[in-house]
Parts: C-alpha cells; sequence; structure tokens
C-alpha cells in the first residue's frame, strides 16, 4: 500500500485551478486528491478538497475558493494519533494564485465546512471530545468547545433570520488563561450568532472538588440543546419556526452523569442571566 495515490475526478483536476474556477456557481465540494501511505507499522493519509464560498457577499464576484487540507498520521500500535488541519481561503476571480484572504490552521483529525457560513475542526485525535468553530466569511476563531457545537437558527418579529452556534469550554488542568484555571471553574458558555461572538458566560462551582468533578473529560459529558423555556425536549431544527418573543428559548448546557442542567434565555442581542435556570451550588457571571 506504501505510496498508493488515489485520485478523485481526474478531469477536474486535468483542468487545473482555471478549470475550477470556471465551474458553474452551484458546483458542490469538488475532492482533489487523497492519497494514503504506508511505511511499516506507520499510516499517513493526506487529503486536499476544494469549495466555494459566498459567506462574504450574496454577489458571485466576492465569492471565495476554498482549500481544506488535512493530514493524518499514526501506528497502527499505537492508539495516539497525529492530526492537522488547514483551510486557506481565496478571492475565486484569483484562485490558489493570489495571497489567502485568510489561513485557518489547527491540530485536529477533520475539516468542516458547514452551512450558515461557519467552519469546524474536529480537534479531539483521540478520546478527548473537542471541536472549535471558525467565521467562513473572515476565518475569525468563534470559540472552542468541549461539548459537540449546536448550530441552530432563530428569527426576529420581523422575520430575519439569524444563525446562531454554541459550544462550551472546560478548561484543562494545564490551562493557560489563569481565570480558566481556577478550581471553582467549570467551563464558558460561548454563543455566536451571525459570525460574532454576542454572549459568553462563566459557569462556577462553590464547591472546586465538584468543580472538578464536572470539569472531567473521562467522567462526566456535556451537551448542548435549545428548549423552550419552561418547557423539557431539545426543538432541534424547530427553533426558527416562531419569533422569540411568541416561543421563548432557551440554551441547555446538561452534565448526565450529574443529572444537572443549566439553561440560559435566549435574546434578541444573546444569551441572559434574567430567568436562568441555575443548578444549586453553580453560579454564572459575564465573562
Amino acid at each position: 500500500m506504501a505510496g498508493l495515490r488515489l485520485t478523485c475526478k481526474p478531469l477536474l483536476l486535468a483542468l487545473g485551478i482555471s478549470g475550477l474556477l470556471a465551474l458553474p456557481a452551484a458546483a458542490e465540494e469538488i475532492a482533489a486528491t487523497s492519497k494514503a501511505s504506508a511505511q511499516g507499522d506507520a499510516r499517513m493519509l493526506d487529503n486536499t478538497s476544494f469549495d466555494f464560498s459566498s459567506c462574504r457577499q450574496a454577489l458571485d464576484a466576492d465569492r471565495m475558493l476554498l482549500r481544506l487540507h488535512v493530514t493524518q498520521q499514526w501506528d497502527v500500535n499505537s492508539p495516539e494519533a497525529e492530526g492537522h488541519v488547514r483551510l486557506d481561503a481565496f478571492e475565486a476571480k484569483t484562485g490558489t494564485t493570489g495571497t489567502p484572504l485568510y489561513t485557518v490552521e489547527a491540530e485536529g483529525a477533520a475539516g468542516h465546512i458547514l452551512a450558515d457560513c461557519l467552519f469546524q475542526i474536529d480537534r479531539g485525535l483521540e478520546d478527548l471530545e473537542w471541536w472549535q468553530i471558525n467565521d467562513l466569511a473572515t476565518g475569525t476563531l468563534l470559540f472552542e468547545t468541549m461539548a459537540e457545537p449546536l448550530i441552530f437558527a432563530t428569527i426576529d418579529d420581523e422575520q430575519i433570520r439569524s444563525s446562531n452556534a454554541a459550544g462550551f469550554y472546560v478548561p484543562p488542568d494545564d490551562e493557560a488563561d489563569k481565570r480558566l484555571a481556577d478550581p471553582h471553574v467549570v467551563g464558558l458558555v460561548t454563543l455566536a450568532s451571525d459570525g460574532k461572538v454576542v454572549s459568553r458566560f462563566l459557569v462556577t462551582a462553590s464547591d472546586p472538588e465538584k468543580a472538578a468533578v464536572l470539569r472531567s473529560y473521562w467522567d462526566e459529558r456535556r451537551y448542548l440543546a435549545v428548549i423552550e423555556t419552561g418547557k423539557a425536549g431539545a426543538l432541534g431544527s424547530a427553533t426558527a419556526e416562531e419569533p422569540l418573543s411568541k416561543r421563548p428559548l432557551s440554551l441547555e448546557v446538561s452534565w448526565p452523569v450529574a443529572g444537572l442542567a443549566l439553561r440560559l434565555p435566549i435574546g434578541p442581542g444573546g444569551l441572559r442571566i434574567e430567568g436562568a435556570s441555575v443548578p444549586q451550588g453553580l453560579e454564572i457571571a459575564p465573562w
């Protein structure tokens, strides 16, 4: 298998970048190359793909050409792995010959170009659940999260739709930020709307031992959901069926092992402390 190279859609590759740029605006993701190799017990995957995005503007003249490069390396005798994700955004009219508008890169196992102009990197290479979300229009890092990112939409009274992304960051034992390294910290809730962070709340526990239990990557899990305020059950894709003024919504952060759930009302400008449901022993504060 050493040196095996798989090429997808050879006609597109033969056209080169200029051919890629000539594709119609409705073109979906274009797989460029995928290479797998093996040397002894070592394995490597190297994938590059291209896609178009109109996140900067609605006009085709402002479209971007996105190049996503993902590599993975591991040993068949070890559970450990290494991976790297890089996204380069170019002006579609210049292609990859131009200077990137921005570059996003991080250690990770996979990269995903999401709907609503978001880019997700799966940072967890082993058993650790860890993701990051970037704004696809600018490449700006919105947040890192140890709960699976929650992407949902809301509408206001004028039926204007907002795209939202929520995450919950759990600081590791070697956290560099002294504010997050405090032993009382449980985690950081972040809500981004239309490519900008609009709310951040720090969750703490009065008992540092309880905080440590809730921070555990291995003995606890964290889940995010949007619920109708005062009612149980995640709404899923139904979050934008009615304006927030007619059906109030809350963001729920839950710890299933501990049996705890924190609920923060969602307002037009982000999350609110007023009306929040906070488990006993926990506190929330703006970050």
